[in-house]
């Protein structure tokens, strides 16, 4: 209890001082006078109107994260990776020796070597450059094959106070993404443009690169019948050569399958490809119901999962599809939706279209959509499905929102609302865009859908 009595020193008994200011200030000193003694502050801080500074005493270390390496210099799934780490103290001396300690939750990573290690010799003092004694040794797992960055944690202790450095590495690879599936089945088949019992057609599909590391040398298709297939069918053509697939790049794949004529409609035949380049190999699989249109991506990547700030509606993506006269829209959630509650928006702008742009909300177990043009008009009532746990499918005719003259849609999504933590909703995606009545507000990532 006799600690408010006691002098500043290092970690919960520094004294500090908040300075609000309605103007501009340069705090050119702070003492506090305790006992027969004087304490000066070292780091003197400007203030400008609206923001708050702090001035400590005695003035507290500042370790920041300069530089990583890795053993080897690009990380691939299923390597064993040597970490180097470069640190500097941009704050005061540190009140002892500091340790270094490796950590990462990330599923993907097995940390083998993680200290704590020596961060040089003694207390670090101000301005000074140092690095872990020894190198951290990690694993990245094989499976690890979505092209993101995997996330680290060094916490640094120097025996009175402790930092967490938060950091990733990245794991560029390929990833095939299927971006469009058409179906011609003028032949063998109606010409409708679906695949129903008894029809042979050609299936043409979009695949794009979307990954961070291009493929090695030519790269072949190889197409089977996955597990989860329930119509009875065959391939006629499985094998396609799709020349080089560098990052962004796409390529049309072509292959011939046939539905018997004993299949449902309704039916599915589940699209795995295999992917093979000069050294690897790589999958991609869509999902083809008998007398259905394809469901296709909203995104070519998925949203980061655990992004949503504490909302229990984690958005993962979504996709589309239309005939050209009714559009179906279709939520995907990282876990099951509450339908009792959980909240989601698409954006969407159109230049053709009759409004500036359009919400589509999906809330609980209802559904709207709405235009906005100086105020929101809500237009047609869109039908609402829930499939599985983990999708919400939202259908309505494209003639309700208006004379469109081009068939384009540029499209953002956002669910929850989280205005302390993000200005907007809990979940963006593509993460940060805003909301509409926000200056940051801002459609140049949205996704484009055409048909």
């Amino acid at each position: 209890e006799k600690e408010p009595y006691l002098p500043p020193a290092p970690g919960e008994a520094r004294w500090w001082a908040r300075v609000l200011t309605d103007g501009e200030v340069q705090v050119d000193a702070l003492e506090i006078d305790f006992g027969d003694s004087t304490y000066s502050a070292t780091a003197l801080p400007y203030a400008a109107l609206g923001l708050e500074a702090l001035v400590y005493v005695p003035e507290p270390p500042d370790p920041m994260l300069t530089g990583i390496s890795t053993s080897p210099g690009t990380v691939a799934p299923g390597d064993s990776v040597s970490l180097s780490l470069s640190l500097y103290n941009a704050g005061a001396v540190t009140a002892g020796a500091v340790t270094a300690t490796l950590m990462s939750s990330h599923p993907s990573v097995t940390v083998v070597s993680g200290g704590a290690f020596d961060v040089g010799s003694g207390a670090w003092p101000a301005g000074q450059t140092r690095s872990p004694a020894n190198t951290f040794e990690v694993e990245v797992s094989a499976s690890h094959v979505d092209s993101t960055d995997v996330d680290f944690e060094l916490w640094l202790d120097d025996g009175v106070e402790q930092w967490s450095l938060p950091f990733e590495v990245a794991v560029p690879w390929p990833v095939m993404k299927i971006m469009a599936l058409r179906i011609d089945d003028s032949s063998a088949g109606d010409g409708d443009g679906l695949l129903e019992p008894g029809e042979t057609a050609d299936i043409e599909l979009d695949i794009l690169n979307a990954g961070d590391l291009s493929a090695i040398g030519l790269v072949t298709a190889e197409l089977a019948f996955g597990s989860d297939t329930t119509a009875s069918g065959s391939i006629v053509e499985g094998s396609d050569s799709l020349g080089t697939l560098a990052v962004g790049k796409d390529r049309e794949a072509g292959f011939t399958i046939s539905a018997d004529s004993t299949a449902a409609l309704g039916e599915v035949i589940d699209l795995e490809i295999t992917f093979q380049d000069d050294d690897h190999s790589y999958s991609a699989e869509i999902e083809l119901v008998l007398g259905e249109r394809p469901w296709l991506p909203l995104a070519s990547m998925d949203d980061t999962t655990g992004d949503s700030n504490g909302y229990g509606l984690d958005l993962l993506n979504a996709q589309w599809r239309t005939d050209g006269v009714t559009m179906e829209f279709r939520f995907e959630a990282a876990a099951a939706f509450d339908q009792t509650k959980d909240y989601a928006e698409a954006w969407m702008v159109s230049s053709g279209g009759d409004y500036q742009f359009y919400r589509l909300m999906l809330q609980g177990s209802t559904a709207s959509l709405q235009g906005y043009d100086s105020g929101f008009v809500n237009l047609a009532k869109p039908a609402l499905s829930f499939p599985d746990a983990r999708h919400a499918v939202l259908e309505w005719n494209i003639a309700d929102m208006g004379q469109l003259t081009t068939t384009n849609l540029s499209v953002g999504l956002g669910a929850g609302w989280c205005q302390v933590a993000t200005g907007s909703f809990c979940d963006h995606f593509p993460n940060g865009w805003g909301y509409y009545y926000h200056s940051t507000y801002n459609t140049f990532g949205f996704f484009p859908i055409s048909w």
